[in-house]
């Protein structure tokens, strides 16, 4: 079967001038530079010293989406993530290569896209529904259900020009999501609707593609809703694809590279010198066959190897840690204390700490280390001095990985039925 959406080697590019800055001119010459500058123009040549820079938002794009796919398109402010959309919506045209789009295709990009500023929210309904081609009759099957979803009953005779940015969005959203179309383009524009309206929106999207197949591309910074919605994801870097996936592998590497740069966090890390005459001063996690790393699984454990340089100001003291999620959250600590018998002594410069098994969900976690007097306040702190990532959270070996961005910790677990009566 032919896809949906077809790209073949698609570009676009700008041409971006840079004049260069002068001092202040009188008003001759202002005028003479002004008739200067038409003649060029007739000579087709730049004019006022100006340069010339051909941009290109997208380069070499070859996609290809099958009817009824879920596809994310996510990338850094700049990507050509939004270029892309207003390609497929024919509201720009490439510079070179094509795009084929078979069916009826409905826009959500920018406020106000797609609605005439003087026709009412009643009028703007129908005139996109012409727009899409469809009947007048289909236009008023779906007429009832657009503006109870979109909630603007009470301002559907005024002009749109007079609504907010949440109204307009709730009622341009409303009229995509429930016209007769075979391909949705949703842009990042939701984020100016309220929390309410957006679940509102994501639970209509899901019902858009398991009720009638319909193919969304979607656009949006919000990677955990990328993972809720999408099958599929797309990452674009500086106009081109670097890498085409499932959702959760993708959005994953996206944001261990793309969020935390090129290099993605070390797993050892050495310590400037401090004004201090005993301080931490390199730390390295490994896997529990000594290997220096920090990618896990969930259910594996750590080991956190610690150096310290100097001599300790106290006889005895203690070495720990608090663990943080890559949003802040403090989840857990750890120190070596009179509980657990261990204490350290003045001449200790090295120290290890095992960990786990990890009961955490897949994200990125941080180590602040410290040391410390037992129970007293600390010395040393080593703010996010070290981080890891649990690659896979997947316990049940389903192929649905469970993210921090949604609960940082899974605690194993066993169901089980048991008749009525039984235990009461």
């Amino acid at each position: 079967m032919a896809p949906i959406i077809l790209v073949e080697n698609l570009g676009k590019s700008y041409i971006i001038s840079h004049k260069l800055v002068g001092t202040y001119k009188t008003l001759r010459e202002s005028v003479y530079a002004l008739v200067k500058g038409v003649l060029k123009k007739l000579l087709r040549r730049n004019s006022s010293g100006a340069t010339q820079e051909e941009l290109w938002a997208l380069k070499d794009i070859n996609l290809e989406i099958a009817e009824g796919e879920r596809i994310g398109l996510i990338g850094r402010n700049g990507a050509g993530k939004s270029t892309l959309l207003k390609i497929l919506s024919r509201i720009t045209s490439p510079t070179e290569g094509r795009a084929v789009l078979r069916g009826r295709v409905g826009s959500l990009l920018e406020v106000g896209t797609g609605f005439h500023q003087e026709l009412t929210g009643r009028e703007n309904i129908y005139l996109n529904g012409a727009v899409l081609g469809m009947k007048k009759r289909e236009i008023k099957a779906s007429f009832d259900r657009i503006v109870d979803f979109a909630g603007v009953e009470k301002f559907l005779d005024t002009p749109v020009k007079r609504y907010s940015s949440g109204m307009y969005v709730r009622l341009a959203f409303a009229v995509s999501a429930h016209l007769d179309t075979d391909i949705l383009l949703v842009d990042e524009v939701l984020a100016v609707g309220d929390i309410s309206f957006r679940k509102k929106c994501m639970e209509r999207i899901r019902e858009i593609n398991t009720e009638t197949g319909r193919t969304i591309v979607y656009v949006s910074h919000d990677i955990p809703t990328v993972r809720q919605i999408c099958q599929r994801v797309i990452i674009l870097s500086e106009g081109r694809i670097v890498n085409d996936g499932e959702a959760n592998e993708t959005t994953l590497l996206y944001e261990q590279n793309a969020l935390y740069g090129s290099d993605v966090s070390s797993a050892e890390v050495v310590r400037k010198p401090i004004n201090s005459p005993f301080y931490l001063s390199k730390v390295q996690i490994r896997d529990l066959h000594g290997n220096i790393c920090n990618r896990f699984e969930t259910g594996q454990t750590l080991e956190l190897h610690i150096w310290a340089e100097g001599e300790a100001p106290y006889e005895n003291f203690t070495v720990g840690f608090d663990l943080h999620s890559e949003y802040g959250d403090r989840i857990t600590f750890g120190t070596a204390n009179p509980i657990n018998d261990c204490f350290f002594k003045k001449t200790d410069r090295y120290f290890v700490c095992t960990l786990g098994p990890l009961p955490l969900t897949t994200g990125k976690y941080f180590f602040t280390l410290h040391t410390k007097i037992w129970q007293m306040h600390p010395w040393d702190v080593w703010q996010q001095a070290v981080s890891f990532y649990i690659t896979d959270c997947d316990p049940y070996k389903t192929g649905f990985n469970i993210y921090a961005s949604n609960v940082t910790m899974f605690i194993n677990q066993r169901w089980q039925s048991l008749p009525p009566g039984q235990g009461e």
